[in-house]
């Protein structure tokens, strides 16, 4: 409660129509600890007061003139300001937090480092006023007028924004992430970057120009558009890791970035130089945020660093060969709760391209074609005659997966034609990508944009038609799973025709029917219809598969 003294002193003051004479009682007394705690301050004329620490928590001063007031680092926690008059007030680390201030006008005013945590700010007017480093964080600030404020290294994170104005505001530095809401005008902004977490410095968006600050202003007004989305795209376009290093140094060991080889849904690829003089191919994690919930990122993380160790220990001519693998501290995409470091692994390089590459450009002879059917197959055999995963493995590498991945034999998951790759113009041909997507992973996704072509990522498509139909159901890899995907991928090779996503959607006649349109010889009709039959029970192993190829 109040101190009764000094509520007295400031109806003294007050009856002379100023605050003079509570100023100069402040000025000789400047130890006195001011408390109008719950005071009844409503509607008075406190203009240029002098309530510099005071203790006002909890006071009533709606309607109260606070103009010029000086009220750095008062205690106004959950005071009642509604339609205050605070213009030119000096409330320099004041603190705020949960505070009412609807209505309340504050063009002109400090706020340098307020604390504003989850107040009222709603209609409230910022015009011109200086919020540097203030604490905004899960404030409302619904129809706010933040026109020419400064918010300079603010933190919004959380806030809601819906209707509010920003008309040359200045955002340069401010924390934005989970920030909520649609502004109602957002023009001419001010900003150079941006941050996207809770600690400074960790996510930062440069905003370089008048065209990324337009872009910025359309992301403030659209409700489809996401902030944490346009950081997640313009740092994956401008900021991958490796592009802006010519030398990468890791665990005592330099390598030089050559280019980019491609991106799937979990991991980028780049093509590096050795000290030595050899190329080898650099995978890191980086998952599409289109595609990918952010509560699985962890999961996929965890599985990503599972894919490298279980490369490693499947050495056979026919699967792409991990050299090195581990983890590389760098600035981590906007994820609660997510490791510091990335997870990366050094695997060998093949000139050449993917299978899918090399089919989009032409048809490949029938005795070609068998040939690389002959090399899958066989390092498929040697992926599916591996104990999956053992106990010790899984404790060892933190992972937390299915438990068909931890008992009985290894599944590849995710064969398609762009995990193929061949080189020597056949000669050389390596699986790659021992599958982390499941149909549980991305269904959501594909269910989330009822598979919009302009929409969807090319590479989950593709993982998508060549899952086997019963993962929908049941997400653990198996090894008749990977029978009917090489299925696919022969039915592919064979004719030359493509599988896309009206075969994962049912919306064709079954696969084995269309082999009928093809002049295919018995042997190869019967082969890839067995692979892709519905029942997984009635599907060849990959040592039937093998014994057939050897035969035809």
């Amino acid at each position: 409660m109040a101190n009764e003294e000094h509520v007295q002193k400031l109806k003294e003051s007050l009856e002379k129509k100023s605050c003079k004479l509570w100023n100069q009682w402040r000025k000789e007394n400047p130890s006195i600890q001011v408390d109008l705690s719950k005071a009844d301050l409503e509607g008075l004329n406190l203009k240029g007061i002098n309530l510099f620490q005071a203790n006002l928590s909890e006071a009533k001063l709606e309607k109260t003139i606070l103009t010029e007031a000086y009220l750095r680092n008062a205690n106004l926690a959950r005071a009642n300001l509604t339609k205050a008059d605070l213009t030119k007030s000096f409330l320099s680390k004041s603190h705020l937090n949960l505070a009412n201030l609807t209505d309340a006008d504050l063009s002109f005013a400090d706020l340098t480092q307020t604390n504003l945590r989850e107040s009222n700010l709603t209609r409230a007017n910022f015009t011109k006023g200086y919020l540097s480093g203030a604490e905004m964080k899960g404030a409302c600030a619904i129809k706010a007028n933040f026109s020419e404020a400064y918010l300079g290294n603010a933190d919004l994170s959380e806030a809601d924004i819906q209707g509010a104005i920003f008309f040359k505001t200045n955002l340069t530095g401010a924390i934005v992430v989970g920030i909520k809401g649609v502004a109602a005008s957002a023009q001419n902004i001010i900003c150079t970057s941006l941050e996207f977490h809770k600690e400074k410095g960790r996510n930062v968006l440069e905003f370089k120009d008048e065209k990324d600050r337009e872009e910025l202003c359309e992301y403030l007004l659209n409700e489809n558009k996401l902030l944490s989305n346009l950081y997640n795209i313009k740092s994956k376009k401008d900021r991958n890791p490796l592009m802006k290093i010519e030398k990468w140094e890791i665990e005592g060991e330099e390598y030089k970035i050559l280019s980019k080889i491609g991106a799937g849904s979990t991991g980028t690829v780049y093509k590096a130089l050795t000290i030595d003089q050899k190329f080898v191919a650099i995978k890191f994690f980086e998952p599409d945020t289109q595609i990918f919930d952010m509560n699985i990122w962890a999961s996929l993380r965890r599985r990503f660093m599972l894919e490298s160790a279980r490369n490693r220990r499947v050495e056979h001519p026919n699967v792409i060969a991990i050299i090195k693998r581990g983890l590389w501290e760098f600035r981590p995409v906007v994820i609660e709760k997510q490791e510091k470091s990335r997870p990366f692994f050094i695997m060998e390089y093949i000139e050449g391209g993917t299978l899918e590459n090399l089919l989009k450009l032409h048809r490949i002879p029938l005795y070609i074609s068998k040939t690389i059917m002959q090399k899958i197959a066989q390092g498929l055999y040697h992926i599916h005659k591996q104990p999956a995963i053992t106990e010790q493995e899984f404790q060892e590498n933190t992972v937390r997966i299915e438990a068909s991945m931890i008992h009985g034999k290894m599944a590849h998951r995710n064969l398609k034609p762009e995990n193929i790759l061949i080189g020597e113009g056949g000669k050389v041909v390596k699986i790659s990508d021992l599958g982390m997507v499941s149909w549980k992973d991305i269904g959501a996704y594909f269910k989330a944009l009822n598979w919009k072509d302009s929409q969807l990522n090319q590479s989950i498509i593709s993982s998508m038609c060549y899952m086997a139909p019963e993962q929908k159901e049941n997400p653990a890899a198996t090894q008749e799973g990977d029978i009917f995907s090489l299925g696919l991928i022969f039915y592919y090779l064979i004719t030359g025709t493509p599988i896309d996503k009206s075969f994962a959607l049912n919306k064709v006649k079954p696969l084995n029917d269309i082999l009928e349109d093809f002049a295919l010889q018995s042997p190869w009709k019967d082969l890839i219809a067995s692979m892709i039959d519905r029942n997984p029970k009635n599907r060849p192993t990959i040592k039937d598969v093998l014994d057939i190829l050897n035969g035809i």
